[in-house]
């Protein structure tokens, strides 16, 4: 069966390959097509396509966004748009804007809390990528503030750490609204990973589809084949498509591989062909 990956990430935010490496892996991994989906950035689109191209791997835009449905923070994928849009663009300029003045309020909380991080190290460690709390965790542990990612997040990094700040949510209809304009399709990614039970998830797709949601990532690497299942029976319920995706961040989560999730992921091509449509 011809595989697809609609979800992942490269060194230009959280993940640690480029998009070349990214898209000769698949090439190893017989993935047909794939998705760049990295938080709040495009940039990595243009070489993607273009290693993807000389790979006969079949390259999809993709983009994946914060947003704020009644003061609870979700993820939601943006695929298949126009990367020269302005508008998308320009959102995405105030996007990256507003995660840079969080990320330096970090900085600052982390130094009066006595760990002493700049914010030139920070950029560093992100190497010219999007800044995120996997930046934070590499720089604390380079540092001895943590022995590993997973005490890092703990101590310092999860929402209730003193050194955490929340960050400015995107408003969930403009989200949906800047992703249709420049030609894409929504997702809500990765519902269950939001510590909501089964109505509270279709509550949650209620809303957003009257906002204008396109589809559901109802396969997932963490998803139990109920809970895929489910998300499946929601998307024909709501007339909505469904996605996949492994969440691919290379050497920042070692456990997911790219296209194989956990090791049971499958996601056809069939769904890369039914959004299209």
């Amino acid at each position: 069966m011809n595989k697809i990956d609609l979800h992942t990430h490269s060194n230009f935010s959280d993940g640690t390959f480029s998009p070349k490496e990214l898209l000769e892996y698949a090439k190893v991994k017989d993935l047909i097509a794939v998705a760049l989906t990295d938080h709040d950035t495009i940039e990595g689109l243009e070489e993607g396509e273009y290693i993807a191209n000389n790979l006969g791997i079949e390259f999809i835009n993709g983009v994946e966004l914060s947003i704020g449905v009644d003061s609870k923070e979700y993820h939601m994928l943006g695929l298949m748009f126009n990367r020269k849009c302005v508008g998308l663009q320009k959102t995405l300029d105030i996007l990256q804007a507003q995660r840079k003045d969080r990320n330096m309020e970090m900085v600052s909380l982390f130094r009066k809390n006595n760990v002493n991080i700049n914010y030139e190290d920070l950029e560093s460690t992100a190497k010219g990528g999007i800044i995120t709390r996997a930046h934070f965790s590499e720089l604390l542990i380079k540092n001895n503030y943590a022995k590993n990612s997973k005490e890092s997040f703990d101590k310092y990094l999860s929402i209730n750490s003193k050194t955490y700040i929340k960050r400015s949510m995107f408003d969930a209809k403009l989200a949906i609204e800047t992703i249709h304009n420049a030609g894409g399709i929504s997702i809500l990614a990765h519902p269950y990973r939001y510590n909501l039970n089964s109505t509270e998830i279709e509550e949650l797709i209620i809303k957003l589809k009257k906002m204008g949601l396109g589809g559901i990532e109802a396969i997932y690497s963490s998803h139990k084949p109920s809970e895929e299942a489910f998300l499946k029976r929601l998307a024909k319920k709501y007339n909505l498509k469904i996605s996949g995706g492994s969440d691919f961040h290379g050497l920042n989560k070692p456990d997911i591989d790219l296209g194989d999730g956990f090791g049971n992921l499958n996601v056809p091509s069939d769904v890369l062909k039914i959004l299209k449509e």
